[in-house]
């Protein structure tokens, strides 16, 4: 469980590993590379040094999901993902990606959203936010 009194490790709210590696399994992330599925999954760590998947999705391609923790991400021209935005999608999604869209108000650059739906409970999505130390969109 996340202690929000406790000092975030350097990787808090980072997302600079696809999912897949040579350590994940037996199949070559080659493979999955090849065919484009290594790029629709990041892990962004937490300051408690979990990681959490998330599918990626260019932002004006992300589908209104309930309940889920999605972030808005500007990839930069190295391909580093920079956390803009975080919200919990909770009962009514639209609304809620509306807000997170706004948190890229002035930006430039390719933007994408990063959604996580393993969280079960709005007590599970909170943590999880807290521990990647993102700022929540208003």
């Amino acid at each position: 469980m996340f202690d929000p009194r406790t000092k975030p490790h350097a990787c808090a709210g980072t997302v600079d590993q696809p999912l897949l590696t040579p350590m994940a399994s037996n199949i070559s992330p080659v493979s999955f590379e090849a065919d484009g599925v290594a790029d629709n999954f990041r892990l962004w760590c937490g300051s408690s040094r979990q990681r959490y998947v998330f599918s990626v999705y260019a932002a004006q391609d992300c589908p209104a999901y309930e309940n889920a923790v999605a972030i808005l991400a500007l990839v930069a021209e190295t391909g580093q993902r920079q956390a803009l935005g975080c919200i919990d999608t909770g009962a009514i999604p639209e609304l809620a990606m509306s807000a997170l869209m706004r948190s890229a108000k002035g930006e430039s650059g390719r933007l994408e959203i990063h959604v996580h739906l393993c969280a079960r409970s709005q007590a599970a999505r909170h943590d999880l936010m807290r521990d990647l130390g993102i700022a929540l969109a208003a």
